[in-house]
């Protein structure tokens, strides 16, 4: 048996890498309705009082980022039923669909390695008032899951049914912090800064139950069926990131999983009240799963201190599965009518997320 993958998404499908889309809705006595798909950010995290620098967005996308199923694995055997994991995901924001106030774009520096260039993630606007802000926000997530059943579905191929487990760990997270702090080789930063928004996975709401799934192509002997090398990101890039990672192969697979996501705290300074998100749609189509990495170097440590544990075949004889992901969200905010309505009847907004792998053959977008 061979890795498995899980993936983040919103309503709907569309045709880059099958992203999964969803709407969420309020979880209340009462739902309040929703109005715009636009959110009033501020990066620089003055409350909205430069137009210049603050954005009506649409949505956010994330640089290819990485995430780790810890403790998923039985080494030597693969992903086993009735086994429970910590699944954890970091990335750095790379794009905001938007304008300023002033109706100036918005730009992000790209980030191709942990050092070049030292301002990656840096968020920019144009137009009066514009400036290079010097601030990034990162991702992070961090919660459960348990493998609940595998299905042979041809020969060669089997798939990885999962279910979202309740309790702690259980937080997914928007940090601020200077350009350049979180760094993808190293997986250092993500967690650094100012906290601009939190939530916590839910079981199921008014949009749905959580459901997941994943298939792994496999010999039927218990051995991965042709691992390839787990780091393809470009040495030339990263000289550091290719060595550590010489000598490690990896399994693949391809699946998705729908996890709705209660969001219970934004930072105004940020989420600039008078357009404050109470809903969150955020969609993780992934580049690849337990596939090799080829947009991002994969991380050898996770917020929280984390080391992977990924023996020489990731997804097989280590006790975790390491896989990349590329993300982004998009955003509700309720009728401005029914938002003390939602406070008094103590709103709980859900986000969803869903991690959406390929296959290693396939190109990253």
């Amino acid at each position: 048996m061979n890795a498995f993958y899980c993936a983040i998404g919103r309503k709907g499908l569309r045709a880059l890498i099958l992203p999964v889309t969803f709407l969420t809705l309020v979880a209340t006595v009462t739902a309040p309705s929703q109005a715009a798909n636009v959110v009033r950010f501020d990066p620089t995290g003055n409350s909205g009082a430069n137009p210049g620098t603050t954005i009506n967005a649409a949505s956010f996308s994330y640089f290819p980022g990485n995430a780790v199923a810890i403790g998923a694995i039985t080494p030597g055997q693969g992903p086993q039923v009735g086994t429970t994991f910590e699944l954890k995901y970091q990335a750095i924001l790379g794009g905001i669909n938007g304008t300023t106030l002033n109706g100036g774009g918005v730009s992000i520096v790209s980030q191709p390695s942990d050092g070049v260039p030292a301002n990656g993630g840096e968020i920019l606007t144009t137009g009066a008032g514009g400036a290079n802000t010097g601030r990034e926000v990162t991702i992070t997530a961090d919660f459960r899951e348990r493998i609940d059943s595998i299905t042979v579905d041809a020969p060669g191929t089997q798939t990885l049914h999962f279910s979202f487990v309740p309790g702690a760990p259980n937080v997914v997270s928007l940090y601020d912090a200077p350009a350049g702090t979180a760094l993808n080789f190293a997986g250092t930063g993500f967690d650094a800064g100012v906290l601009i928004a939190r939530g916590t996975v839910v079981q199921s709401n008014a949009e749905g139950s959580y459901v997941s799934a994943f298939t792994t192509p496999t010999t039927g002997s218990g051995s991965p069926a042709s691992p390839v090398a787990f780091n393809q990101y470009p040495a030339a890039t990263d000289p550091a990131a290719a060595a550590f990672w010489a000598g490690t192969s990896t399994t693949s697979g391809s699946g998705s999983t729908f996890l709705p996501v209660a969001i219970n705290f934004t930072d105004p300074r940020y989420f600039v009240s008078a357009l404050s998100p109470a809903f969150f749609g955020i969609t993780f189509p992934s580049v690849a799963a337990a596939d090799p990495f080829n947009s991002v170097e994969p991380s050898k440590t996770f917020f929280g201190g984390t080391t992977p544990v990924l023996g020489t075949i990731n997804g097989f004889n280590g006790t975790s599965v390491q896989f990349q992901v590329i993300a982004s969200n998009d955003f509700l905010v309720p009728e401005p009518s029914s938002i003390l309505q939602a406070m008094t009847a103590s709103t709980v907004v859900p986000m969803f997320l869903c991690f959406l792998r390929r296959r290693s053959k396939k190109a990253s977008a």
